[in-house]
């Protein structure tokens, strides 16, 4: 969600207006602050706890923010055959894009999948419910993941990172749910479209896509 933004086709990551200096704050998961010396790394980076009065504050000083907005309950149901996007109820980022007339920026990053093993904690030995409600309390979700030589280190595979278009929005402060619902089916409808169109430039990349 953000005040620039520009077409990509995997050419550079961001267009040159968000790679200035303050520009563009990424959001994520408070519980990745809550280790020493990683929170501190990640403030480096750029992030943020993810909070809706976080999210204001950025949007009204007209800073674009990066985020990823299936969240935990997302991560909850990564799969190995398929991409999962859990989008469909995520109407809280639409509404406040709305509220500060900020254009919505889908992206996309192939490949991703490709890059860590993991092992979810969830049936046969837990109920998927109690897993679920355990993401939501910790703020992360319970999974085990390796990567380059079994460490926690992403491995060396191609990535491609796909900006489309950018999603013009009314500036309604207080914005109908009918309004809000029109622009969110906008931004699957656009991420579907990115999806299909370069699903196939990326080596390994799972070929389907289900959106929840």
């Amino acid at each position: 969600v953000g005040f620039n933004s520009s077409e990509g086709s995997g050419v550079a990551v961001l267009p040159d207006e968000l790679r200035k200096p303050g520009r563009l704050v990424g959001m994520c998961s408070d519980a990745v602050f809550w280790v020493p010396i990683q929170r501190h790394l990640w403030a480096w980076l750029g992030l943020e706890p993810i909070s809706r009065s976080n999210m204001a504050r950025n949007l009204k000083a007209k800073k674009s923010v990066l985020m990823v907005p299936g969240g935990v309950q997302e991560v909850t149901m990564m799969s190995k055959d398929e991409e999962i996007l859990f989008l469909k109820k995520r109407h809280g980022f639409v509404k406040l894009a709305i509220q500060h007339g900020a254009p919505i920026i889908p992206c996309f990053a192939f490949g991703q999948h490709n890059l860590w093993n993991f092992l979810h904690f969830g049936p046969p030995l837990f109920p998927e419910s109690l897993v679920k409600a355990a993401a939501r309390a910790l703020g992360c979700n319970p999974i085990i993941f390796w990567g380059q030589w079994g460490g926690p280190w992403p491995k060396q595979s191609p990535m491609q990172v796909v900006i489309g278009k950018p999603i013009i929005v009314p500036h309604v402060e207080d914005p109908e749910k009918a309004l809000i619902q029109k622009h969110l089916d906008q931004y699957i409808e656009a991420i579907e479209q990115i999806f299909e169109k370069h699903k196939y430039k990326v080596p390994g990349q799972l070929q389907k896509l289900k959106i929840v």
